[in-house]
């Protein structure tokens, strides 16, 4: 992620604009505390940022690597989650776009190689599924899990407040519709996702938002248009990505974090844009240089932005998934199952090794009948919940918190 900031911010802007953009990432809890995280989204978020950059390198510079890297970068990142799909639309753009002032010729060659370099992790995605099993659910159908999910927490408290609730009330679990994202129900659940996510730092929020409109001023001579039309491209593809998806489910720091490298070259680009209307031509990238890395140290993040003391390393979920995939490693055996009454996601750490395992959200009461009546096994049966951080209005000495209570049910 810092190599696909600083490249991102040196193709947009300067050089100086890259390395601060750079060291941005490493301010940003949504970057350094997603680096802790055992799941794919670190890895996304790296996939994504350097398709970007190496996409906007492709469209200043001449250099055909940029345009393999970029393609390899955005392949790896739709085989990594359906997520990555932003990357495609927005680094082929870019390379399109810095094709086109080359010639038809070298225009065409960079979109077929663009395309074949791609293919390959897509493909090497479909060997794996196919060779392993790994059983797959399709896209409509992880959206229409992730908007049950999302409703159950609203009707919980879980997430949002009153005005949430009466929104979204009476809405039912359905496929994705684009019409869905301009509901009141969605308006409601995007403003809270968007308060939630900035008052924790993981965005930014108010008026330094509007400083994406800043990417789309002229840039120095000679490449005026061209990296102007970039900038509307890579601010906005994740702009409707995340207008979309914060409209139909709840937002949490894993979804932001694929575009974390954007989100760090926003502000210094927006800055160097401005001093490229300067007149005099050498003090561009200097002046760009310095008002990118005021605005980062004063506006967002800020220098206390990180605090080394952030408990994430031992309260996240995403910490907590990786010391029971390393108990399920040294102690499950062939005939035993889990039952994840937190919603952890053991089972996809362990992959390609299958285990017998079913997950829940906290507080599901499928989850609860399931520590009632669990599914008869030759081995034995593990169950993982919650104890702290329960979900608004649970009794944490009820099932599927309590330990008495679970005790009470057969569980030793």
């Amino acid at each position: 992620m810092v190599l696909g900031a600083s490249l991102l911010g040196a193709a947009m802007a300067s050089r100086w604009v890259g390395l601060v953009a750079g060291g941005t990432i490493l301010l940003m809890p949504l970057a350094m505390d997603g680096a802790l995280w055992v799941n794919h989204y670190p890895a996304l978020g790296a996939a994504v940022g350097l398709a970007f950059g190496a996409g906007a390198a492709a469209t200043r510079w001449r250099w055909f690597g940029w345009v393999l890297i970029s393609a390899l970068a955005a392949g790896v990142a739709w085989a990594l989650d359906f997520r990555g799909l932003v990357a495609l639309p927005a680094a082929a753009g870019l390379v399109l776009l810095g094709g086109l002032r080359l010639g038809i010729k070298i225009c065409v060659l960079r979109l077929l190689a663009f395309t074949a370099v791609f293919a390959g992790p897509y493909a090497q995605d479909a060997w794996l599924q196919q060779t392993f099993s790994v059983p797959q659910l399709e896209v409509s159908g992880q959206l229409a899990v992730q908007r049950k999910g999302t409703l159950e927490q609203i009707g919980q408290g879980l997430v949002g407040g009153d005005e949430v609730r009466r929104a979204c009330a009476g809405q039912r679990v359905e496929h994705f519709q684009a019409a869905a994202a301009t509901t009141a129900c969605a308006d409601a659940l995007r403003d809270s996702s968007v308060s939630r996510l900035a008052a924790l730092g993981l965005i930014p929020a108010g008026g330094v938002l509007g400083a994406g409109a800043l990417w789309l001023l002229p840039s120095a001579p000679r490449r005026r248009w061209t990296m102007a039309v970039a900038g509307a491209g890579i601010v906005g593809a994740p702009m409707v990505s995340l207008y979309m998806g914060m409209g139909w489910v709840t937002y949490f720091d894993r979804y932001v974090l694929p575009f974390a490298v954007i989100i760090a070259a926003f502000l210094p680009v927006a800055l160097a844009r401005v001093a490229d209307l300067m007149p005099v031509a050498w003090l561009r990238a200097p002046l760009g240089g310095l008002l990118a890395l005021g605005a980062t140290a004063i506006l967002w993040p800020g220098l206390n932005a990180r605090n080394l003391d952030a408990p994430e390393t031992v309260r996240s979920s995403e910490y907590h998934a990786g010391v029971f995939a390393d108990w399920a490693t040294a102690v499950l055996g062939p005939d035993d199952g889990v039952i994840d009454c937190a919603g952890l996601a053991v089972d996809s750490l362990l992959l390609p090794r299958r285990i017998d395992y079913v997950r829940y959200p906290p507080g599901d009461p499928e989850c609860v009948a399931l520590i009632k009546a669990p599914t008869q096994r030759a081995g034995q049966t593990f169950l993982i919940t919650m104890h702290r951080d329960l979900p608004p209005n649970s009794r944490p000495d009820a099932l599927p918190y309590g330990v008495a209570a679970i005790a009470a049910q057969g569980w030793v």
